[in-house]
């Protein structure tokens, strides 16, 4: 999103704010509250790249999991006034959601909180994707029974999906067309690339533009 500095003035100015990342991660605050500032957008049809760089991840943690005490960073005004619904612990899981949070009632669109964020996928997704803190995530749910039926919706759901895509959608094509489109351990070029490698196409991404 690229916004113009006169549309965050005048939204500052209209609501008597001094920023436009009220949240714990700026990037997403300031995502909503610039979403929600803006009454118009063009959608352009080539891309905009604005390069970053960063040996940092997750909230500048390169992924490890702390609870907000551990964290050195944040106030303890970020402390105090985490949401309720989410639980204390920096994870992306829960962060972007706190932040996202902090951008609504920020923007005073608390009737979206209800809409939008489902505080129970949000721990059901901790919990498969975490060891730490796990039996927190739980214990402070405020409805344990909730939390569980979002456990189920979403093993069902991720397991069919899986089971759907990977072994018969993937094996129907590979018998229509002799190809793949589904396979395990390709997430980088790097790991593309040794894949088609070993199943004999010599190719590399480096000829690409």
């Amino acid at each position: 999103m690229v916004a113009k500095r006169s549309m965050l003035q005048e939204f500052l100015s209209l609501h008597q704010k001094d920023t436009i990342f009220p949240g714990c991660t700026p990037d997403m605050s300031g995502a909503i509250v610039t979403s929600l500032a803006s009454n118009n957008y063009v959608k352009l049809n080539f891309p905009v790249v604005l390069p970053g760089l960063s040996k940092m991840n997750s909230g500048g943690l390169s992924g490890q999991i702390l609870t907000l005490d551990e964290v050195p960073w944040i106030t303890q005004e970020t402390r105090n006034n985490w949401e309720a619904n989410i639980p204390r612990i920096w994870a992306r899981e829960f962060i972007w959601p706190e932040s996202g949070s902090k951008g609504l009632r920020y923007c005073g669109r608390e009737d979206l909180l209800d809409r939008y964020m489902n505080y129970y996928m949000t721990r059901c997704r901790y919990i498969l994707m975490h060891k730490q803190h796990r039996s927190e995530v739980i214990s402070t749910s405020p409805s344990k029974l909730l939390l569980y039926w979002a456990l189920f919706k979403t093993i069902v759901k991720v397991g069919g999906r899986y089971f759907l895509n990977r072994k018969v959608l993937a094996r129907i094509n590979h018998r229509k067309n002799g190809i793949y489109d589904f396979t395990h351990d390709c997430h980088t070029v790097k790991e593309a690339e040794k894949y088609l490698y070993e199943k004999g196409y010599y190719y590399n991404f480096n000829q690409i533009g």
